[in-house]
């Protein structure tokens, strides 16, 4: 659990955290990588299947990461407003078209994100998985994109004080 405010007076957001492992997965990308659904569906398999699937279980696989805002929060609405309020912060992106290219960030959102990957460092190290998933809704969502990113390589990973302007 992250919260809300953290004793050192920097803001940070409450989010819940599951991390699913599907050692099966051998999905693609987009429309193609499959659901949550697809993790309890029971199928008859021939034996070709399992044993390309216990091929898959040693190389592949995938990490759902799923984000969730905590309910209750112990902020209510004007407070999360203010929490948010911040000047966007701009970052040098890692990769992309035009040198010296950069992206403005929401900066609670970012350091949540990267709090997050510090996190779960440990269990993303764990398993050999050929993709890792990040889902979220709403402010959740929004940390779980920016953590896809800093995952993916686009942005990097927020300094410590991440609030402030690089």
């Amino acid at each position: 659990k992250m919260d809300d405010n953290d004793t050192t007076g920097e803001n940070t957001l409450s989010l819940s955290v599951v991390v699913i492992y599907e050692p099966f997965y051998n999905g693609g990308r987009g429309l193609e990588h499959g659901n949550i659904k697809s993790l309890t569906s029971k199928s008859v398999r021939s034996p070709s299947e399992l044993e390309n699937e216990d091929k898959l279980s040693r190389t592949g696989g995938r990490l759902i990461v799923v984000l969730g805002d905590i309910s209750p929060s112990t902020l209510d609405i004007t407070q999360r407003i203010q929490l948010l309020d911040e000047a966007p912060q701009r970052i040098k992106l890692s990769s992309g078209l035009v040198t010296n290219e950069v992206a403005s960030v929401q900066p609670t959102l970012y350091k949540t994100a990267g709090e997050l990957l510090t996190v779960l460092e440990p269990q993303l190290r764990q398993y050999n998985t050929s993709s890792v998933h990040f889902v979220g809704h709403s402010l959740a969502g929004g940390v779980a994109s920016l953590a896809a990113t800093i995952f993916d390589g686009a942005i990097p990973m927020p300094k410590r004080g991440a609030g402030k302007k690089e």
